[in-house]
This record gives C-alpha cells, sequence and structure tokens, in this order.
C-alpha cells in the first residue's frame, strides 16, 4: 500500500510504502535498520504482527518505522507502560519504534515529518489514538517537538539495549501543538481524548522531564 505523504510546498517527492515482513519493501527495511546498528539487533518478534512504513525519496529508501497495536498482541517494554492505562484502553494504543533514517543519508527534518505524520494519518485511520513507546532518553527533545510527553516516573533500561529510556506519549488530539496535528483532523472525539489524559496523566498534565 502507498500512503500520501506529500504537501503543496514539498521540496522532496516523497512516497511511503506500508508494508509486511517478507516482501521487497521489508527487506529495505531491514537494511536502512542494519545501516544504523548491528544485524542482532536489526530485528525483533514485534516485526511479526507490526505495521511496516518505508519512506523513499526520489525512487531511493530513506528511512522506517513500524507501529505496534497492543490489541495484537503484547507491545515491545509493555511491562514498562502504565498497565491500568493499558488494560483498559488495549484497542486504541499503538506504539511506534524503530524510526530509522539511512545512515548514509542527509538529516531532512522537512521529509521526516512529513514521514511520521503520514504513518500516524494511517494509523488514527485504522482507529488508533494514543501511541505509547519507549524513547532513549537523549532523544527525549526530539520527541517532544512532535507532540509527545513524558508519563510520570517511567524511567527504566531498556532491557534489549541497555540504555537509560522513558515511557512517552502522544494523544489524537488536532487542537494540541504538534507537528503532527494535520494526522489527526476528522472524527475527533474531545470526551474520549479527555478520558484518555485523565487516565494517562492523572492531573491532565504530562510530566516534566527528569534530568537524565
Amino acid at each position: 500500500m502507498i500512503l500520501d505523504a506529500n504537501d503543496t510546498h514539498a521540496t522532496a517527492r516523497l512516497t511511503v510504502h506500508k508494508t509486511v515482513p517478507g516482501t521487497a519493501e521489508y527487506h529495505d527495511i531491514m537494511a536502512i535498520r542494519t545501516s544504523r546498528s548491528s544485524g542482532h539487533h536489526a530485528g525483533d518478534s514485534g516485526d511479526a504482527s507490526a505495521d511496516h512504513y518505508l519512506a523513499v525519496v526520489d525512487g531511493r529508501p530513506l528511512a522506517c518505522m513500524r507501529v505496534q497495536q497492543a490489541r495484537r498482541g503484547r507491545l515491545d517494554c509493555e511491562e514498562h507502560y502504565p498497565a491500568a492505562f493499558v488494560a483498559s484502553f488495549r484497542g486504541l494504543i499503538g506504539s511506534a519504534s524503530r524510526l530509522v533514517r539511512r545512515a548514509d543519508a542527509k538529516a531532512c527534518p522537512d521529509v521526516m515529518r512529513r514521514f511520521v505524520a503520514a504513518v500516524w494519518r494511517d494509523q488514527y485511520r485504522d482507529g488508533i489514538r494514543v501511541d505509547l513507546i519507549n524513547v532513549h532518553v537523549p532523544m527525549v527533545p526530539y520527541y517532544e517537538t512532535m507532540g509527545y510527553e513524558l508519563v510520570a516516573g517511567s524511567a527504566f533500561v531498556h532491557p534489549r539495549l541497555q540504555t537509560s529510556s522513558m515511557v512517552m506519549a502522544m494523544l489524537a488530539e488536532p487542537s494540541v501543538r504538534s507537528s503532527l496535528r494535520t494526522a489527526f483532523e476528522g472524527g475527533h472525539d474531545p470526551e474520549l481524548m479527555q478520558a484518555l489524559r485523565a487516565n494517562l496523566f492523572g492531573n491532565g498534565v504530562s510530566a516534566q522531564r527528569e534530568s537524565a
């Protein structure tokens, strides 16, 4: 499946492919992951049930990302996510990971923003309303610019990568200031968003970033 990821002001032509393991696109995804890490860390058991996305610019694979949906099974690092929240809203929870740009590619923030927005537009249409992720501590500011918020008391050491990590969440709220808010237009349910926020953050306000 090819997703729409372009706008009238785009300077680079971006094509986003949604795919599954065993395809040519998935092979390209694994090559991108391997360019940034050892082959041992390129894939894991979560790949089998996840949605996989490949960004292609000017005919060349540039970046990849995957999204697990909690309704399909256990999420990567789910033991570190708020258990009561996951149990109550499993059918609405996605968990994005493996956002990787090819190692030899130049930084391209606009293309990456459009890529991630296309992924979340697709997930939103599939019923996902919140993204729960685990983030390596140095990457927290980057995810904050996209609208992710820290979950209080969520610091942990990633069991596979052994990195200092934190849990972050993004709610599908088009009214919130975020570079991804246009992905959540249409079908907005303010009461559902209020319930998600109250259950995830308690007082409705996300945690301040803990010092690394």
